[in-house]
């Protein structure tokens, strides 16, 4: 679908706000690997992180992005002591001619519900408006266009973009609570976009610059994920990987359902010969 897309637009920006990965998920590891591997194939340009991203903490976040080729991006989540960022707090790219330079941020309780408070005990989550106020004068002065990913709730980010000038376009989650909408609405020199939930579809924005130098709009639609499209080998792969796993395990499962049915009608005896058997491969107590 991306590779469609390139082919009839041209060059793009491939951006992830944030909240990614499926915690939901019991194969959430698994996933995780595939989703970004399959993200960097895609030729993804940054992430934005969320709670989801870090909710098997800063470590394993870094296991499974190594090697990969697009950055992670918070603006205002730091370690405590120095507070110096995790990862990049912007950044800056090109789209054509045009220079853009990308921000992200997440919410105050952003990292709330993630598996273990450990994974959190040496982050900080800066307050979203005292990162940007850091930040935008001077990318203002490379980037053409200015990009915000956020994880914080559509009246937050309107309040960020209303008190936090230089925002081109500000990326948040909607106020509907399933399905998404094609764009939101324009907040002072702002346009604020929704991403789909669910990973339903793909938001799909083309801008241009006016003559002042302003970002304009061109187009702003929803893609539908549900067009049959020659499935990716990457894809496929991770499909049978967590197939195959799942199989396993309930095999596995029924089997230790088994056995411990088995074993309840054992006697004593019986049961410590079959233990026997089980660790040793042979059966070392003589009848």
């Amino acid at each position: 679908m991306v590779e469609k897309i390139r082919n009839e637009n041209g060059p793009l920006l491939l951006l992830e706000s944030g909240g990614a990965f499926s915690v939901v998920d019991k194969d959430f590891r698994l996933t995780a690997r595939y989703m970004v591997r399959g993200m960097d194939q895609m030729g993804y340009t940054a992430m934005n992180l969320g709670g989801s991203e870090l909710y098997a903490g800063a470590d394993f976040l870094g296991e499974v992005t190594t090697g990969m080729r697009f950055p992670l991006l918070s603006s205002n989540l730091v370690l405590k002591d120095g507070q110096e960022p995790l990862w990049k707090p912007y950044v800056l790219t090109n789209l054509g001619n045009v220079k853009v330079g990308i921000v992200g941020v997440m919410p105050a309780d952003g990292l709330k519900n993630i598996a273990d408070p450990k994974y959190s005990e040496n982050l900080k989550i800066l307050p979203p408006k005292e990162a940007l106020d850091a930040l935008i004068p001077a990318l203002k002065k490379e980037a053409d266009v200015i990009v915000l990913l956020s994880q914080c709730d559509l009246d937050e980010t309107t309040a960020l973009v209303d008190a936090v000038k230089g925002i081109d376009f500000a990326i948040c989650p909607g106020a509907r609570l399933a399905g998404c909408a094609d764009h939101g609405p324009q907040q002072s020199e702002t346009d604020m976009l929704h991403p789909a939930r669910n990973g339903v579809s793909m938001g799909f924005l083309q801008f241009t610059l006016n003559g002042s130098g302003q970002a304009q709009p061109i187009e702003q639609k929803m893609i539908a994920l549900n067009t049959p499209v020659p499935a990716e080998r990457l894809m496929g792969e991770m499909f049978n990987e967590i197939r195959k796993l799942r199989i396993e395990t309930g095999t596995a499962a029924r089997e230790a359902q088994v056995r411990a049915m088995s074993t309840l009608q054992l006697t004593p005896e019986e049961f410590f010969k079959q233990l026997q058997k089980e660790q040793t491969g042979e059966l070392l107590i003589k009848e």
